[in-house]
This record gives C-alpha cells, structure tokens and sequence, in this order.
C-alpha cells in the first residue's frame, strides 16, 4: 500500500509532516529530508514542529471542549485543529520515551480529540509512522500508540 496513489492525487494532496519531538534531533531531521524530496516533486507539505507550538496540556475540560467544540484554552490549538483538517496525508516521526510517545505528541494528540467530538471524517486518509529510538520492543510500542490514534481518527495506516 502506498501513501500517494497516483500521479493525479499527488498534484492535489497536502501532506503534513508532524515532528513530536521536544528538541530538534533525529525525528526533525528525517521529516527535513523527506519535506525535500517532497518539495523536489512539488507535492504540497507543511513541515509541523511540535516544539515551536504552543500547546497547553489538555485539561480534560470536557463540559467545554465536548459541548463547544474547541478549545478553552488561549494557545496554539485551533491554528493545529485547521492544520489537521486540511490535509490528506499525514507523516508523524517522534522519539520514543519509555517505549511511548514523547509528552509533547501526546498533548497534541489529546487536543485533536476535538475534532472526533465534532464527528470530523477523516477516512479516506492516510498516514505513516516513524518511531525513533534504540530497539523494537521500544519503538514498537510507541507505533502501536500512534497507530491506535490513527485507527480512532479512521486514517488508514500505511506500513
């Protein structure tokens, strides 16, 4: 399975590559590469650094966020809720800390929760893993998290 199917989708998709990394090292480094051999084809990215975002920690304030459908609070959230939205493929690569995704992905990932309120679909997308870190029973368990992200939000993971 591949992430672009043809030639005619390329020209029309916008990938956004998501970095979950809190410093810029190898998980920045590898979507730097991949944004230039995107940009080399003229395939539509944005390059996401998690860091350079501000994201408050989720605060479980579901009487808000599930009734209003956004975020309470005064940070970066719905600049990243409408990045999401808008593309069609997604790249996330991200350290892995005790065999998990950095804390920084997570808050992300729980501000995103917003959108599966709303009842966004986003099938039909698709997006790939990168999991960086020194073996597979660690790494492999931080995928696993991603994937299950991928699953609830009904994006096809491509391997």
């Amino acid at each position: 399975m591949s992430l672009f199917k043809d030639s005619i989708l390329i020209s029309i998709m916008k990938i956004l590559l998501i970095s979950g990394s809190p410093r810029d090292g190898n998980s920045e480094s590898i979507l730097r590469k991949i944004k230039s051999l995107l940009d080399e084809k003229e395939i539509e990215n944005e390059l996401l650094l998690l860091r350079e975002q501000n994201i408050l920690k989720c605060q479980g304030c579901v009487e808000f966020c599930n009734h209003e459908l956004k975020c309470k609070h005064n940070d970066d959230t719905a600049k990243l809720l409408e990045k999401f939205e808008q593309a069609d493929r997604y790249i996330i690569a991200t350290p892995t800390y005790f065999s998990m995704p950095p804390g920084l992905l997570k808050n992300f990932i729980d501000k995103l929760s917003i959108h599966y309120n709303r009842g966004t679909d986003f099938s039909g997308r698709k997006g790939a893993i990168i999991t960086i870190g020194s073996g597979f029973k660690s790494t492999g368990f931080n995928a696993k998290c991603l994937e299950e992200f991928y699953r609830i939000f009904k994006i096809e993971n491509v391997k």
